[in-house]
């Protein structure tokens, strides 16, 4: 099941998009001294020269909730201009604006989409970060204020596509509104016979009645093919025992591809990122291929054990 979904919107979601709108307002105003564009209008009135057969309003969907919307210009056969774009708060800083703008391209890979562009406010670094995070980083031109009628210099950006595609890995918070996605997680039918590892529905809610864990999903793109729990427990005395990576599996369909190994990487870099001294874990010994995973990344046996598991650690200082 896809994360993101890019939709025509329709007035089923009205009111959800007039919500999102109302919420973009401020957002604009202060950036830019406008309102953002409103969703699902006669886009003619607003901008004349453009046509409503050539402008698209779509929803953004994270799973069936509609986050956000823009809107978008068929400028040719093989260009787009992104006229309007905006997650709502609750929705970011977890790369939905990236898998929304890679599902836009998705929509025009068969008319051979080439170039996108769009124009950004000076005043939005956020924004600006963003965009040049997703290839916009070409400045084809430079808006004074008096040219556009905004309180800020506006930067028009374009982006070239290439036809290869991308393969993106990176982690996505479980909760329970998306808990349900563990159930599209498989492991091996030796993992579970030897009890390697949990199921990922059962990992999960174990994961749920330990107030230290921190669930995610492992993504490729816009689909989950692993799981993960981090543990950052500062109520243990020995500050080298505070810090586990306490599950790791990656679904049987993308093991041996080295999704495995990226994602691992992603994961030490998180532990990193909060200054944690040592990771620890702990697997079985006959586990052989994790303990490969572990020890190419500088995980080193210990002698001690947790119940029937060996326990591995990792120096990060």
């Amino acid at each position: 099941m896809s994360l993101i979904t890019v939709k025509h919107s329709n007035a089923i979601e009205k009111n959800e998009l007039n919500r999102i709108f109302e919420e973009a307002k401020p957002h604009f105003n202060k950036l830019e001294g406008r309102d953002p564009l409103p969703p699902l209008i006669n886009i003619e009135r607003i901008i004349p020269e453009l046509s409503n057969n050539d402008c698209h309003c779509l929803s953004i969907f994270y799973l069936n909730t509609v986050i956000g919307y823009l809107w978008v210009f068929d400028d040719s056969l093989s260009s787009i201009y992104i006229l309007h774009f905006y997650i709502s708060e609750k929705y970011r800083n977890r790369g939905f604006g990236k898998l929304a703008v890679k599902e836009l391209a998705k929509r025009y890979a068969e008319k051979q989409l080439k170039k996108a562009e769009l124009v950004v406010s000076a005043n939005n670094y956020v924004g600006l970060k963003f965009w040049k995070s997703m290839g916009f980083d070409k400045i084809i031109n430079i808006y004074a204020v008096d040219q556009v009628g905004t309180n800020s210099i506006e930067i028009e950006l374009q982006k070239q596509f290439k036809n290869e595609p991308e393969e993106w890995i990176h982690l996505l918070p479980v909760d329970e509104k998306n808990s349900f996605l563990g159930n599209k997680v498989a492991v091996t039918s030796e993992q579970l016979r030897s009890n390697l590892v949990l199921a990922i529905p059962e990992a999960i809610q174990v994961a749920f009645g330990n107030e230290y864990s921190e669930p995610y999903f492992i993504c490729l793109n816009n689909e989950v093919i692993g799981y993960t729990a981090l543990v950052f427990d500062q109520t243990i005395p020995n500050e080298e025992d505070r810090y586990w990576l306490w599950q790791f599996t990656i679904d049987k369909s993308y093991q041996n591809k080295g999704y495995g190994t990226r994602a691992l990487e992603i994961v030490i870099e998180k532990f990193r990122n909060r200054a944690v001294p040592i990771i620890t874990l702990s697997t079985k010994s006959d586990n052989e291929s994790a303990l490969r995973l572990y020890k190419k990344f500088g995980f080193k046996l210990t002698d001690e054990m947790n119940g029937d598991e060996v326990i591995l650690k990792k120096h990060i200082r």
